[in-house]
């Protein structure tokens, strides 16, 4: 198996308009750390798996297209399948998040379609044979379940590492936790935890030459975030949670791999998109929390979701919501993708054990697994989905597994 890595910059001039929160009113007014767009190229037999991941808050489906089409006109191979993913930081440049027919500005679309071909070509010219493995733990004390005042703060984590005879190559981390550790007056461009989390990692492994590569993107992390753990939203709180998880994760690369790939399986991968039918139940206001910092936030955005969920008729008038499903075997290690914002428990519902990446390939909004999707939260009010839809969309992409080349779509 042959695995490679590059990053380019992703460029938000001031005055940028910044997404993520419904809260923010001020535009971009400086640079705290750089964006980048990632590219992690896996290369077995004839195929070869690109995974991009852009330092954005989402990536619509009109983005994600105009990567695959830059990566696979640059590499002008057969045999590619692409992935778009975000990180999902909320201090990056609005680009029109949202469920439904979400058009990205053009300026963005070109600008990530470009960097994401740059990291393409040069992440599948200097592959290297490599022996690709799953691995995970916990992270302690870095994030907890967002709207549970008291929630433990433990949060499991998957890493797929790449070594080489000579020593650790590269670092995949798939980060189940909301990178808001910034606030939403904050107006300097940052790529907040995940991209703190990535530098901070890249420092720690940092003593091999060359140094290995460190790309790091959005799991789970719909109901989980820094709200129970972090002690304020400055900056150099940023850097002592990404200091902490760093710590954690290095120890999680030097353990026992769950999982080793087969290079002689090959590497596959598909996307579809498949329907779901949104929820009917009508909102009702609920009892918010009160008497802490952290349940006045938790009050606060109940307000916000219970807004969304009045509108919700309105939003899907045919009944039903388009979903992102995807699915990869890389050499028998699965990676499993959602077009959503999924919720923690949704890792756990493979049939057969994957790594489970949320924010790629599309956006349709939260997506509670079955328990939560019963509870009055932020998350819960304001997802369009039944409480059976993430059942559903993790059978739809395991199915895509097992799917034969020539089959249909599942609509």
């Amino acid at each position: 198996m042959r695995v490679g890595a590059a990053l380019r910059p992703l460029d938000v001039p001031a005055g940028t308009p910044l997404g993520g929160y419904a809260d923010r009113t001020a535009p971009a007014g400086g640079r705290l750390d750089e964006l980048t767009v990632a590219a992690v190229a896996v290369e077995a037999g004839d195929g070869l798996f690109v995974l991009v991941v852009a330092e954005l808050v989402c990536v619509n489906e009109d983005l994600v297209a105009d990567v695959a089409a830059a990566v696979t006109a640059r590499l002008d191979r057969t045999g590619v399948t692409v992935w778009t993913a975000a990180t999902h930081t909320h201090s990056g440049p609005d680009v029109n998040c949202g469920t439904g027919d979400r058009v990205t500005p053009p300026q963005w679309r070109r600008a990530v379609a470009a960097g994401a071909a740059d990291a393409a070509e040069e992440a599948a010219r200097e592959t290297h044979s490599g022996r690709l493995a799953w691995r995970g733990g916990v992270l302690h004390g870095v994030a907890a379940i967002r709207s549970v005042v008291d929630a433990e703060p433990a949060v499991p984590v998957d890493v797929l590492t790449v070594s080489e005879d000579d020593g650790l190559a590269g670092v995949l981390v798939v980060l189940p936790v909301h990178p808001t550790v910034l606030p939403a007056a904050n107006t300097h461009v940052s790529g907040d935890l995940a991209g703190a989390v990535r530098r901070a990692l890249a420092d720690r492994l940092g003593g091999a030459t060359p140094p290995p590569w460190v790309v790091v993107t959005a799991g789970c992390a719909g109901d989980v975030s820094t709200r129970t753990t972090r002690r304020d939203q400055m900056p150099a709180e940023l850097i002592r949670l990404a200091e902490l998880a760093a710590d954690q994760l290095a120890t999680i690369v030097a353990s026992t791999p769950y999982q080793e790939a087969d290079a002689e399986r090959g590497v596959r991968a598909a996307t579809a998109r498949v329907r779901l039918p949104v929820k009917s139940d009508d909102p009702h206001l609920v009892a918010a929390p009160a008497g802490s910092p952290v349940a006045e936030r938790i009050a606060h955005v109940l307000r916000q979701g219970e807004a969304v969920a009045r509108e919700r008729a309105t939003r899907f008038p045919e009944g039903t919501v388009e979903l992102a499903v995807s699915a990869a075997d890389l050499g028998g290690v699965r990676l499993l993708a959602l077009g959503a914002e999924p919720y923690l428990a949704i890792r756990e519902l493979p049939a057969v054990p994957a790594v489970v990446l949320g924010y790629a390939n599309g956006y349709a909004g939260y997506l509670p697994d079955a328990a939560g999707s019963g509870r009055a939260t932020y998350e819960s009010l304001s997802s369009p989905f039944r409480a059976d839809a993430a059942e559903g969309a993790v059978r739809a992409a395991e199915a895509l597994l097992d799917a034969r080349p020539d089959r249909e779509e599942p609509r």
